[in-house]
């Protein structure tokens, strides 16, 4: 009983498609961003007043390599876009061939037009963003630096990060996968143990399914679950 549109098209560069990774609620309109491929893939954005007609208002020039933004969200009163950029680092090619995760790297923009990159904080070296959050407080990201090394990142303003503490007795085993604000807090979704995928993202066990609150984003409690076939419930740390 649904009705729905035609798919709008995204313009993409001269020389290149567009692709879409996430949409946000911009001053009456929305705000996406993805990346445009031509030679390379760069970062871009796109700024539509209704949801139907869309302008591409910004493309990265990351110099050698490839960008794009994965995420946008609204922290401070600021849209910020995370994503990544950089040169491919990759083992010899062939089964098995291996890469290293592109830096991570952060826009901002006031207005959805004008995207200013920021210097990415030390703390996300070698990291991979599985999912940003923004709430009253400001921002949260979380991520890893390998299968059983998760980390969480928080801002007041989307410009500057900190690296949270991860105390064993809370986090152990655990891999992080969406975050949201809630009831003036943050809950945290992810699994524990599990073994790491063999080739790819999502591939493989992943563990029991675990959670966790904040209050601040900084400091978090294991919460309990219960999975979905025996109904065994699982104590929180």
């Amino acid at each position: 009983g649904l009705q729905w549109s035609a798919p709008s098209v995204l313009p993409g560069s001269a020389d290149g498609s567009a692709l879409a990774g996430a949409i946000v609620p911009w001053q009456g309109g929305y705000v996406a961003v993805g990346s445009v491929s031509g030679a390379t893939s760069r970062a871009a954005a796109w700024l539509s007043p209704d949801g139907v007609t869309w302008s591409l208002t910004f493309t990265d020039d990351p110099g050698q390599g490839h960008s794009a933004i994965q995420f946008v969200r609204v922290i401070g009163g600021v849209l910020v876009g995370i994503g990544t950029s950089g040169v491919d680092h990759c083992s010899a090619p062939g089964e098995g061939m291996t890469c290293d995760p592109l830096p991570v790297a952060i826009w901002t923009s006031t207005d959805g037009r004008a995207w200013t990159r920021r210097a990415t904080p030390s703390s996300f070296e070698g990291a991979s963003v599985a999912d940003v959050a923004s709430g009253p407080s400001g921002g949260v990201v979380i991520g890893d630096t390998g299968w059983d090394h998760p980390w969480i990142w928080t801002s007041p303003d989307g410009a500057s990060w900190t690296r949270e503490p991860m105390p064993a007795g809370v986090f152990a085993g655990a891999h992080l996968r969406r975050v949201t604000a809630w009831g003036g807090g943050w809950i945290l979704v992810g699994s524990v143990g599990g073994s790491p995928p063999m080739c790819c993202v999502n591939s493989g066990p992943t563990g029991q399914p675990a959670a966790w609150h904040s209050s601040d984003g900084a400091t978090w409690t294991r919460a309990a679950t219960r999975t979905p076939v025996t109904g065994h419930r699982s104590r929180g740390a």
